[in-house]
């Protein structure tokens, strides 16, 4: 530290000015004192603090009090963490201005008026961290699928490790039972036949459902640069689970084809710490994407049944999904990802979902 622009030193300062005084060395001054030569050495430069036990044989020495070697270190100290708490803060506020504005007042978590150190606050606050620069880490502790495959950034890193986090929170927040397999295995059929509801009259009863089947669901708005669909996530000791999904182009056949992806990750059961990029977890990664995805398209619409489906016209369309009882626009999304239909094809039969985010 600079002491010429310093207000505030380290009480070492004091001790060097009186060994300059009086010309003594450093050994003399530890024999004297009672501790040894590499104690002061360490003192002197700044490497060291004074104890309470140094404290007290300076006074005894310098005929000063304990309080006065015990003050200067105290103040020193909280001068050297509003020091770092600075530099700190500045690095906060780089990860802050990675997060999509627009995410963070769609949620409530910031106010338009709010200045930056509120924000970076608040924002601290509503992801459970102590430093917003914890987001730099990769080590979600979740099983995930990203919307595209590509190398990742340090803003992919953040924001995908604060759509999380904030999604845990809402998640720890609300009071859910034990999980129960049996109960949700036997209420998959139930959960199906919601596809032909609106969003208002589906998600009350989707939400207690898995509520009472220990599951925690969380809705939450895209977040750029995030690439998350959907995470899985274990907590209270295993007990509950959070199973979160974004409003990313929130028609109803993407939507469903994403809730019973990720559904099928809480019946895998993979409650151990994924790591992410990791070589190994890769496969078993792909392993566990796989089983989900084939799992959402089954239960959605078997293969075997759309098969049978031979006119792609408007009204086969329709007829078929109302046979099978589920939404046309989901059908027109299948088709559409097996090849069968162009993307531009029938659109107008989906549905597009206002979700309402937790």
């Amino acid at each position: 530290m600079n002491k010429r622009n310093s207000f505030v030193f380290h009480p070492s300062y004091y001790i060097q000015e009186y060994l300059d005084e009086i010309q003594m060395t450093q050994d003399e001054f530890a024999k004297r004192l009672g501790i040894t030569g590499k104690q002061v050495s360490l003192l002197l430069k700044e490497e060291a603090n004074i104890t309470a036990d140094i404290a007290y044989k300076l006074s005894k020495l310098l005929g000063t009090s304990v309080e006065l070697w015990l003050t200067l270190q105290a103040k020193y100290d909280a001068f050297k963490i509003n020091e770092e708490q600075e530099k700190l803060f500045e690095e906060e506020k780089k990860v802050y201005k990675m997060i999509d504005r627009k995410f963070l007042l769609n949620l409530n978590i910031i106010d338009d008026n709010d200045k930056i150190n509120e924000c970076v606050a608040k924002l601290r606050y509503a992801s459970m961290v102590s430093s917003l620069t914890l987001h730099y880490k990769n080590d979600i502790c979740c099983s995930y699928r990203t919307a595209v495959e590509k190398e990742e950034t340090i803003e992919n890193i953040v924001c995908r490790n604060v759509w999380v986090s904030i999604a845990t929170s809402l998640a720890m927040k609300e009071n859910v039972g034990l999980f129960n397999e049996q109960k949700l295995i036997e209420n998959i059929p139930f959960m199906r036949s919601m596809t032909v509801m609106k969003p208002e009259d589906f998600y009350p009863k989707l939400k207690k459902l898995l509520s009472e089947c220990g599951i925690s669901l969380v809705i939450l708005p895209s977040l750029k640069n995030s690439n998350i669909n959907g995470v899985v996530k274990w907590y209270n000791s295993n007990k509950n689970v959070m199973m979160a999904l974004n409003t990313r182009g929130a028609y109803n056949d993407k939507f469903w084809f994403s809730f019973f992806h990720e559904l099928k990750h809480v019946l895998q059961k993979v409650k151990r710490k994924m790591i992410v990029n990791d070589s190994v977890n890769k496969v078993i990664d792909g392993i566990l994407e796989y089983e989900a995805d084939k799992f959402a398209r089954d239960i959605l619409i078997d293969d075997k049944l759309i098969e049978k489906l031979n006119n792609y016209s408007e009204y086969s369309i329709i007829a078929f999904a109302r046979k099978i009882n589920i939404h046309p626009g989901i059908v027109v999304g299948r088709l559409q990802k097996d090849g069968k239909i162009k993307y531009s094809q029938f659109n107008y039969l989906k549905e597009k979902y206002e979700v309402r985010i937790n």
